[in-house]
């Protein structure tokens, strides 16, 4: 399998206190991480491959504190309604709460990822809206609540699907404007 890493982008935001934003930008072929609180990194690492895309880091706890939140994984996916995952977030808190793993991931999905929003069993997924969107936040036992977010691109329909949907509702007016034509005659 072909593989490469793809090109990192680290960008700062305003941090108040200790809590840290961390954001994973998947907009293009490029996975990005912009953080409030770059000093709790540690052990960034970006690749993928032409279909898959992910991000893994450690957040390192406040001084003082260790995480009080329980391991979590959300899961989205491209369109509202039963649909395959195509982008997941995970937490894994490290013994004894001295920092977090988190870790995201973006694929194109097939059949062995979770079926999203459909009747059991399935997995209860967001839906990717092109906006930076709240995966979860994680609470540290100083108070700290640190906010996990990502924004992903969200697929627009190629020239050819508009032309095609242009011409069926061309199609349709000029039917309706035959049927109107004759009843009138």
């Amino acid at each position: 399998m072909f593989k490469f890493v793809l090109p990192l982008t680290f960008a700062t935001l305003p941090s108040i206190g200790n809590a840290a934003t961390i954001l994973f930008e998947d907009l293009t072929d490029n996975v990005s991480v912009v953080t409030t609180a770059p000093n709790r990194l540690t052990n960034l690492n970006c690749g993928g491959d032409p279909t898959n895309e992910f991000c893994n880091l450690d957040l390192s706890a406040p001084p003082g504190a260790i995480s009080v939140s329980a391991p979590q994984n959300v899961g989205f996916a491209e369109s509202p309604g039963p649909s395959l995952e195509s982008d997941d977030i995970l937490a894994g808190i490290a013994v004894g709460g001295s920092f977090v793993v988190v870790e995201f991931a973006s694929f194109d999905p097939g059949p062995n990822f979770a079926l999203c929003n459909a009747p059991p069993p399935s997995t209860i997924c967001g839906v990717e809206n092109g906006t930076v969107q709240t995966a979860f936040q994680l609470s540290w036992s100083d108070g700290t609540v640190d906010t996990i977010q990502f924004q992903s691109d969200v697929d627009l329909p190629e020239p050819a699907t508009w032309l095609l949907l242009a011409s069926g509702l061309a199609g349709l007016i000029a039917r309706s404007w035959l049927q109107r034509a004759r009843s009138q005659t």
